[in-house]
């Protein structure tokens, strides 16, 4: 089974996550008017999130996702983003001290990785830096909406060792074993 146990979720799927809180985790409405990228998106967490409830998938974020939301500029969002980050970061923690990671760790690898050539397909050093820290923590994948230039540009990664996927496309990646969790 090609199942990722450990996924990094972008900074966009931070945000997406607190913008359609009610339709993911409390099954609330999903309003027609939406495009059909973003209703297939919030149908994926919903059922990744429900299954995640059994399955215990470890959601990685890094400080540099903290630093995405600190750039912020409404300070009303900001705030509740933050409390957001606040909560997936001590469920991260949990499975981070339990396997002995280490931020210094994590950090100089990040940093090295950064410039890397096989990380030179993105534009944007931050979506680099996420990255980094995604392989910096072992992870299995890296969940973004950033189509763009984060999707734009996966099949340019040569070496990557995790993939990078949608919301939706990460769910088409379980569904098939989601009964496992029953």
């Amino acid at each position: 089974m090609d199942i990722p146990g450990r996924v990094f979720l972008d900074t966009n799927v931070v945000n997406f996550t607190l913008d359609w809180g009610e339709a993911i985790f409390d099954g609330g409405e999903i309003p027609d008017y939406l495009p059909a990228q973003v209703g297939a998106d919030i149908l994926a967490l919903r059922d990744i999130f429900l299954t995640g409830q059994r399955a215990s998938w470890q959601l990685a974020i890094s400080p540099q996702t903290y630093n995405e939301i600190q750039a912020t500029s409404d300070p009303e969002r900001r705030a509740a983003l933050e409390r957001w980050f606040g909560e997936l970061w001590f469920y991260w923690r949990k499975f981070f001290e339990q396997d002995d990671l280490s931020d210094l760790d994590a950090e100089s690898l990040a940093k090295r990785l950064v410039p890397a050539q096989f990380l030179a397909a993105f534009p944007q050093s931050s979506d680099r830096e996420l990255i980094a820290y995604a392989v910096a923590y072992g992870c299995d994948a890296f969940c973004t909406r950033d189509r763009k230039t984060i999707l734009r540009h996966r099949h340019e990664l040569n070496g990557l060792p995790l993939r990078i996927f949608t919301p939706a496309e990460w769910w088409a990646a379980i569904a098939p074993y989601a009964g496992l969790w029953v």
